[in-house]
């Protein structure tokens, strides 16, 4: 028998055991017609779909090989020429998150993370704790599988003990995010990524992570009858009340100073700090956790940063957000 005789048998053997197991697998489907390998959606989709649905622009990565499924999505994205984020790959988990927190500083619209389970979600955590110290709002995402290779029904072998962390990655993140779960079902993953994206950018703003097993995302997945538009963030302010008792406490105090770190996140903020500080003749400090031009540095009510020995003898001291004044 030829080489190309025999490759055609093997592959009718493989079509034949695979549609005979019923299992919901992507093989089996590659082995079907072409139409319904096209239809097929699994949660690599869902991911991406909901990445859609939060107008997300980047998916900064250093991926391992359980983003396959993602992968795919994005080349049907490509090739239906749909519109959706761009995949942009990077050689350490850090800079990956680094770039994403960027991007949101200047557009101030968050991004995707997609990082390598268990030592790459570590290897990002610098990053992603920066971002959470800075208020910088993103999904973070690693594949860490729960079951692969235990489906007796799928000759593969047991894969998913090799990389499991003890209690689940999520646990090792939880210190350095605002938030850190385990997708637990394929049947919720969409509305998993929907409700992190949600979340991240939710007062204080902040990176979420999702642990998303391999296996969730080879599931098959349908897209709902009736996919929700996200809405954008809502806008807090502080109430009307307590902005006249702060005012009042500034007005009367003798010799008030503001400390002021992410002013400059708005750049309506920045002129307003100013022209407070003018008005009033209130020094003003940088604080030492601030990635913004808060106040003009050459301005001669400008202290510097972390003096907080001016806050020691102030009298009143206040603390400048973008909304918000905090005595």
């Amino acid at each position: 028998m030829s080489m190309r005789a025999r490759h055609a048998l093997a592959k009718r053997t493989a079509a034949s055991r695979l549609r005979s197991a019923q299992i919901p697998c992507r093989m089996r489907h590659a082995f079907t017609s072409e139409d319904r390998m096209k239809n097929y959606l699994d949660g690599g989709e869902a991911i991406l779909e909901a990445f859609r649905k939060l107008k997300i622009d980047y998916i900064m990565s250093s991926p391992g090989s359980e983003w396959s499924p993602v992968w795919e999505a994005l080349a049907r994205q490509k090739l239906e020429n749909r519109a959706g984020p761009t995949f942009i790959e990077s050689w350490h988990e850090t800079l990956a998150v680094n770039m994403a927190a960027g991007y949101t500083l200047i557009t101030e619209r968050p991004q995707a993370v997609l990082l390598h389970a268990g030592v790459g979600m570590l290897q990002g955590s610098m990053g992603i704790h920066g971002a959470l110290q800075n208020e910088v709002p993103m999904v973070v995402m690693s594949g860490e599988s729960q079951t692969l290779g235990e489906d007796p029904e799928l000759d593969i072998e047991q894969q998913w003990y090799g990389g499991l962390s003890v209690g689940g990655i999520e646990r090792f993140v939880e210190p350095v995010a605002k938030w850190a779960r385990a997708v637990t079902s394929p049947y919720t993953l969409y509305e998993s990524v929907i409700r992190a994206g949600e979340m991240a950018q939710r007062l204080p703003k902040g990176p979420i992570y999702l642990n998303v097993a391999l296996e969730h995302m080879l599931h098959d997945w349908t897209p709902p009858a009736s996919a929700r538009e996200v809405p954008p963030a809502p806008r807090m302010q502080p109430r009307q009340q307590d902005v006249e008792k702060v005012a009042e406490l500034v007005r009367n105090a003798k010799s008030p100073v503001i400390v002021t770190e992410t002013a400059g996140r708005d750049p309506k903020a920045f002129s307003a700090l100013q022209e407070l500080a003018d008005l009033l003749a209130i020094p003003v400090i940088n604080g030492r956790a601030n990635s913004y031009a808060n106040f003009p540095t050459d301005h001669p009510l400008y202290l510097g940063v972390g003096r907080y020995k001016a806050v020691d003898d102030a009298e009143r001291a206040a603390r400048s957000w973008p909304s918000t004044t905090i005595p």
